[in-house]
């Protein structure tokens, strides 16, 4: 299903943990296009690296609906459902994909695995004004680790932008952070 297809697909059967629980197999963001139009804002017309992309169904729709210029990584070499609906997924670990693109000043990283620190080394690799557009929850919720959190909330070396305007499933507690290293 593509993005589109999803946002279809939610408003015919309704808000439910059932609903939710067949949904995070394309995608973790309730896809709704108030969501996506909230990520793009946050682009805000920027090229974008998207690291962790998975499917990669939201960067396809960032790209054929929105006119977003993104690269998409994931480190997964292959399908984790047996489907793919975007054949321009470089497959790299998000580290590396932030050194190789140091070029590109937004990154987009939404529902990151929480079992993994790579985000802390995702921060290091990022030089100063580089943007990092995070989607999912916030401290001790079901993505990156504490210690992301705990960096991000370094003043000196981060500037953190909350954007809780966010259409959510039931017992998610997911919003847009713009995170910016500032040296």
């Amino acid at each position: 299903m593509t993005y589109s297809e999803l946002t279809k697909k939610l408003q015919e059967l309704g808000d439910s943990f059932a609903v939710r629980h067949i949904f995070t197999k394309y995608i973790w963001i309730k896809p709704t296009k108030f969501n996506i139009e909230q990520i793009v804002k946050a682009i805000d017309g920027k090229k974008v690296l998207e690291i962790c992309s998975g499917e990669g169904i939201l960067a396809k729709e960032l790209k054929d609906t929105y006119n977003v210029d993104i690269i998409t990584t994931d480190i997964c070499e292959d399908s984790r459902y047996g489907f793919s609906y975007n054949n321009d997924i470089e497959k790299i670990d998000a580290v590396s994909a932030v050194k190789k693109y140091q070029d590109i000043n937004t990154i987009l990283a939404v529902w990151v695995p929480y079992d993994d620190s790579f985000m802390v080394d995702v921060l290091k690799a990022m030089k100063p004004g580089q943007r990092l557009i995070f989607v999912g929850e916030n401290y001790g919720g079901c993505n990156a680790t504490d210690e992301f959190f705990e960096t991000i909330m370094d003043e000196e070396n981060f500037k953190v932008e909350e954007i809780n305007e966010f259409d959510r499933w039931f017992g998610i507690n997911d919003y847009i952070q713009i995170i910016t290293k500032l040296k």
